[in-house]
């Protein structure tokens, strides 16, 4: 059984780089493209710069791919969440860095992984209209959550964030 599991297991992994490499292709004609429009319209982009960034970008699509699958235990809920959190950068103002970072976290603090999305994408509005760190809000939000009540000391954060709490539960 146990061996079984193990096989399972390296066969996710493989399943998962398959699709890690599979993007990066994808990312990397992209990239080619935003290179050659770059080109066409007079600016200059280094190709030694151009290859590191899409060397970081790979990086850290992979590292969110088997982040996800680690915390979730489950390849095809990390896939749907790694697609959702993709989507979410590619549309906000936010970096994949900053959404897997915050995505993460909520994991962490115990939010289930359907509702991940929905709330990195609300936390990452009021972060957008308040010009704050979305990981600040992410760790504020997960704290308030994990403890079942907001604390003085919680409350204060949030106001010094710009966010009143104090009129709206009031």
């Amino acid at each position: 059984n146990l061996l079984r599991n193990i096989e399972g297991s390296k066969q996710g992994i493989r399943s998962l780089t398959r699709e890690a490499e599979k993007e990066s292709m994808n990312l990397d004609d992209i990239m080619k493209r935003i290179g050659q429009s770059a080109a066409a319209i007079g600016v200059g982009f280094s190709a030694t710069q151009l290859i590191r960034d899409v060397a970081r970008v790979r990086g850290e699509f992979q590292q969110l791919e088997v982040a996800l699958n680690t915390m979730l235990g489950s390849e095809e809920k990390a896939n749907a969440l790694f697609q959702q959190l993709v989507n979410t950068a590619a549309k906000t103002p936010f970096d994949l860095k900053g959404v897997a970072g915050g995505a993460k976290q909520l994991l962490a603090y115990g939010v289930a992984a359907e509702e991940v999305n929905d709330t990195i994408i609300r936390l990452g509005d009021i972060a957008a209209g308040l010009s704050i760190p979305l990981g600040d809000l992410v760790n504020l939000y997960g704290t308030t959550m994990t403890q079942g009540r907001l604390f003085t000391q919680d409350l204060r954060q949030f106001m010094g964030r710009g966010i009143p709490l104090a009129d709206e539960l009031a």
